[in-house]
């Protein structure tokens, strides 16, 4: 078991100077120091867990001396609660971890990189877990997060840095950057290119016309089987469904008038032994989606008549009719046939899916923060 010193530099951040009051606070400090260190107080390691008790050195250098009185105390109650490795990450035991002093940002973070910082042991709940935390402290800070997410992952990367001072255009009203969202939390690292590439056109992930028409449409029921089959295995899925209005990109192509709307949309389903969740917007934002508890954990006979619906509508040729605009309201929350303001355009959509297999915990936490 490593010794390391817990509040190493916290004296020459947090404890005033030049006064018996501070030499007694400084005093103090040093004690709980020596305490947190102290193996009596972890005195068993769970089976493999490599245990270094140690807190990040810019984390322990914002605690006041009230927070480290709760450390101490939680350490004594929870030991495996508090383990931190050097590089920040939470080890591989059991129990909470704590997170005092952290800003906005570092609440975030550090939530999507320690294991077990959600409290479940479900890949599919800690997924839902990492949505929820990203959009906790506003809209703002979700896209500053989002972003750099984004940037790491077009290169492949799992190192993130902090945020610039410049903000790009994120649009949570948007389908493609909730789907993209999920993608990128949910992905192995290997994928993140693919997961990146997925929703957008800057990319290359987004079909043309023309490869849409040399290609079939996937099939949303055989994927979802699969899905099912794998959930009774103990696995978790996660996969996005893009819709693609094929009627109303030809009148773009050809440069028609377009009186009506596009049912182009995407939305993502995360498939597991729990059940099933599942994540879009369209007009509302993922954040009023989740609010309004569209993010809730479904049922298979609720999701089974999400799917079917879906299928149907992918299936069928002809034009909108009242049956189709139904459908696509049940599961996509928008009504089609307001948008379409009368018309009656012609009914060909076209799906394409990415699908992650297997989505495991250690790749709900493979992102690394500056």
């Amino acid at each position: 078991m490593q010794n390391d010193n817990v509040m190493a530099d916290h004296m020459d951040h947090s404890v005033g100077r030049g006064s018996a009051q501070e030499a007694t606070e400084m005093a103090e400090v040093t004690e709980l120091s020596t305490a947190l260190n102290s193996a009596s107080l972890v005195p068993h390691l769970p089976p493999g867990a490599s245990l270094i008790r140690r807190l990040k050195l810019e984390i322990a250098s914002k605690m006041s001396l009230p927070q480290l009185h709760t450390l101490r105390e939680d350490m004594s109650w929870h030991p495996f609660g508090i383990a931190i490795r050097e590089d920040g990450r939470a080890s591989n035991v059991t129990g909470r971890p704590i997170r005092f002093g952290l800003n906005e940002y570092e609440d975030i973070t550090l939530s999507l990189s320690m294991p077990g910082a959600s409290g479940f042991d479900s890949p599919l709940l800690t997924l839902r877990h990492h949505i929820d935390m990203i959009f906790k402290h506003g809209e703002d800070l979700s896209k500053d997060v989002f972003n750099q997410l984004r940037l790491a992952a077009q290169k492949g990367s799992v190192q993130i840095c902090k945020p610039g001072a410049v903000r790009f255009g994120i649009y949570w009203n948007r389908c493609q950057a909730a789907s993209s969202l999920v993608l990128l939390l949910a992905c192995p690292e290997e994928k993140l290119k693919l997961a990146a590439k997925d929703q957008s056109t800057a990319l290359g992930g987004v079909p043309t016309l023309s490869q849409i028409k040399r290609n079939s449409s996937a099939s949303i029921l055989e994927a979802y089987r699969a899905a099912k089959v794998a959930a009774k295995q103990g696995k978790t899925t996660v996969m996005a469904i893009t819709i693609a209005d094929v009627r109303h990109r030809e009148l773009l192509e050809n440069r028609l008038p377009t009186p009506f709307a596009s049912a182009d949309h995407s939305a993502v389903m995360g498939i597991g032994p729990e059940g099933v969740i599942i994540w879009q917007a369209n007009g509302y934002t993922l954040q009023q989606y989740i609010a309004a508890g569209g993010g809730r954990l479904r049922s298979y006979d609720e999701a089974d008549q999400f799917v079917d619906k879906l299928f149907k509508l992918s299936q069928y040729k002809g034009k909108w009719d009242p049956c189709r605009y139904r459908f696509f309201r049940d599961c996509f929350h928008v009504d089609l046939a307001a948008c379409h303001g009368g018309h009656l355009p012609k009914l060909d959509v076209w799906l394409r899916m990415f699908v992650l297999e297997d989505v495991r915990l250690e790749h709900l936490y493979k992102f690394e923060f500056e």
